[in-house]
């Protein structure tokens, strides 16, 4: 039902999550993100090799929200940072990297605005 054409990753998930709260079960999440990420490519395609590149960097930007926003998180005092986060990404595109711009616009994003349902 959404429709995600030419709405860049994080946008498209802030506008999913804002339906319901991600279970708290690892497996449930990664099946929820799965149908996300194949939906989202789908609709968008480019710039992503696959849905898997669109699952890996979903999910990477759920972890991102977390590690920014939630209390319980150890590394509250030390959190990731920019290039930290596209490192965790290198090469996760079918092989390539991601855009470095996209990914700087995500993290400043998620570090500005939390994604309210997930944590």
């Amino acid at each position: 039902m959404f429709d995600f054409t030419s709405i860049r990753i994080d946008d498209a998930l802030r506008m999913y999550l804002e339906t319901f709260r991600l279970p708290g079960e690892a497996p449930l999440i990664s099946l929820v993100l799965e149908h996300f990420a194949d939906h989202w490519h789908k609709c968008n395609g480019e710039p992503f090799v696959n849905a898997d590149a669109a699952f890996t960097l979903a999910y990477a930007v759920i972890m991102l929200n977390v590690d920014q926003h939630n209390n319980n998180v150890k590394r509250q005092n030390n959190p990731m940072t920019c290039e930290e986060f596209k490192k965790n990404l290198k090469g996760v595109n079918g092989g390539l990297d991601f855009d470095q711009n996209m990914l700087d616009e995500i993290y400043n994003a998620i570090k500005y605005v939390s994604i309210k349902r997930v944590i």
